[in-house]
């Protein structure tokens, strides 16, 4: 057969893998164009986790075109119910310590002055180390807050303490050190928290779920069209053929819609594939374009030419059928009715009785008085369509 239809034909638009990597672990993760699309939809619908593949002990979670990083054992739910308090806590974290300078140089002293009659008065005094010392900062404060200060010292407990302002920045004490903080709405607790991270470095020590913000997408290259074709009983890939650029490709697409295009070359059955419309087409004679688009045109003639003759002839037939079938006449039936006396002809019965037609109808008996007759049910069924 010089064409035939060929199966089993997958043509792959192919393109270089994605690869998502992260620069603070030195880890890669390979995905192919068709699996990063696929989870580029899922992760706006719920968390994609590349588990134990970012670290030994740590997650890579994608979620909502946003990267996290999580503790092991997070599951889609506490991402998803972290995630904002996450981004809250890193952009807070971040400002915070951007905001906190350690004045290494200043150097601070609690005092408690006895005065008269008993009088006791609690004072914080700050100043620059020698050689250029002098007072930046002296005030009174309670002895409510001097007991704070003190505590505020000690680097494992209590919280920090402000004790005034100098310029724009507050200054506070806490774990045996002065610090200015830009924020003028820092509470303690928020400056405790900051000192820890910022002591700490690494915000996993305070938190389950935390941004990444080392996270690169590199972008796809198209690498070309493989067409494979595959054994018609197993399925399995019995050769396969590259084509070249994008632009190529593209241009075989359109071209295909009106004209056969020589799409590979089997050499092991010396063969072509030809793709033309919807369909592929084996040609093992060297046809041309022409020729292939000729062939198909004259059996899509034959075919249509075909099925035109049979649907003539179903009309044909149900007209005739319509024709034998028409029914008997009442003035007939009465007169057989009579003649035979009311009873079946064969065995007497009066019981389901039946107008029979002695010669078939498909076999061009008609309505006529002579060729009708009165059977009972069984009777008729044992004759079926025989003459008798």
């Amino acid at each position: 057969m010089a064409l035939r239809q060929a199966t089993g034909i997958s043509v792959w638009v192919e393109y270089a893998a994605w690869v998502i990597y992260s620069v603070y672990t030195q880890t890669m993760i390979e995905l192919a164009a068709t699996e990063f699309a696929q989870l580029q939809l899922k992760q706006r619908r719920m968390p994609v986790c590349f588990r134990q593949s970012f670290d030994k002990s740590r997650d890579l979670w994608w979620w909502m075109d946003r990267f996290y990083v999580a503790v092991e054992g997070l599951t889609d739910a506490d991402v998803i119910a972290g995630a904002d308090e996450a981004l809250s806590m890193a952009t807070r974290t971040d400002r915070l310590r951007a905001s906190i300078t350690k004045k290494e140089l200043w150097d601070y002293e609690l005092k408690v002055r006895h005065g008269f009659f008993g009088s006791v008065k609690y004072e914080i005094i700050v100043k620059e180390i020698p050689p250029f010392a002098k007072v930046v900062l002296q005030s009174e404060i309670t002895q409510e807050v001097y007991a704070e200060c003190r505590t505020a010292q000690k680097t494992d407990e209590g919280y920090p303490v402000r004790i005034g302002r100098t310029g724009s920045k507050d200054v506070w004490i806490a774990r045996g050190s002065l610090y200015t903080v830009d924020e003028d709405l820092m509470t303690p607790e928020e400056l405790h928290d900051a000192l820890n991270d910022a002591a700490e470095g690494d915000p996993q020590r305070t938190a389950r779920l935390w941004p990444a913000e080392d996270i690169n997408i590199e972008s796809p290259e198209f690498e070309g069209v493989t067409v494979y074709w595959a054994r018609n009983r197993d399925k399995q890939i019995d050769g396969y053929a590259r084509i070249g650029s994008a632009e190529e490709y593209e241009k075989i697409e359109v071209l295909r819609k009106t004209t056969p295009v020589a799409l590979a070359r089997d050499k092991g059955r010396h063969r072509t594939l030809w793709w033309y419309r919807d369909g592929h087409w084996w040609d093992d004679e060297g046809l041309t374009a022409e020729e292939v688009e000729l062939t198909l045109f004259d059996r899509e003639r034959r075919r249509e030419a075909k099925f035109d003759r049979l649907r003539t002839i179903r009309a044909r037939d149900a007209d005739l059928a319509g024709a034998r079938r028409e029914r008997i006449p009442d003035e007939v039936r009465a007169f057989v009715w009579e003649r035979d006396e009311g009873r079946c002809v064969r065995c007497g019965a009066e019981d389901d009785l039946q107008f029979d037609h002695v010669i078939p109808v498909a076999k061009g008996g008609g309505n006529a008085a002579g060729n009708v007759q009165i059977l009972c049910g069984d009777c008729n069924r044992q004759k079926r369509d025989a003459i008798v």
